[in-house]
């Protein structure tokens, strides 16, 4: 019986340590989850705007992006970099789990937004159900900010967004 006991604790203290790794993993791994942030311009035929943006260039930090946000400080939001890396026309974002209303510029190659969308949140449960909102023509960045910044500072369409140099 003592053997048994003692084997009883020994896979005890194995699952705790188990899962003790399994919840740790992804606080370790937050580093590569924390986006880093860079001052961005964006040029339109009336000026200048200035923002703040976490750039999210991990396949980890897009995929979490601006989620379970419940606000964005003035004059920030966050720059999806693929790093030069062309996305094809028909990828997009959806707002699955984000909680704000939020705008989006895709930017091509020579930093040129081609195209905006203001999105709604989706309240719904699966990601699946969400609607997806695609450019229709390439881009090598996507950058958000609060819905309705962009009508705010009329940005749009021709405008061009200085990427931060890496």
């Amino acid at each position: 019986m003592k053997g048994k006991s003692m084997m009883g604790a020994l896979i005890t203290v194995g699952l705790q340590r188990a899962l003790k790794a399994v919840l740790l993993c992804p606080l370790l791994a937050g580093a590569s989850y924390a986006a880093t942030t860079a001052p961005v311009k964006i040029i339109t035929a009336q000026g200048t705007q200035k923002v703040t943006a976490e750039i999210a260039e991990t396949p980890e930090q897009r995929e979490l992006g601006l989620m379970n946000r419940s606000k964005l400080a003035d004059a920030h939001g966050m720059l999806f970099s693929y790093l030069g890396h062309e996305q094809p026309a028909g990828n997009g974002y959806w707002m699955y789990r984000t909680l704000i209303p939020l705008d989006i510029a895709f930017i091509d190659r020579h930093g040129v937004i081609t195209r905006t969308f203001t999105m709604p949140p989706c309240r719904a449960s699966k990601a699946q159900e969400c609607p997806i909102f695609r450019p229709d023509v390439p881009y090598v960045a996507a950058l958000e900010m609060a819905g309705g910044y962009f009508a705010e500072h009329r940005i749009g369409a021709g405008d061009r967004v200085v990427l931060p140099a890496k």
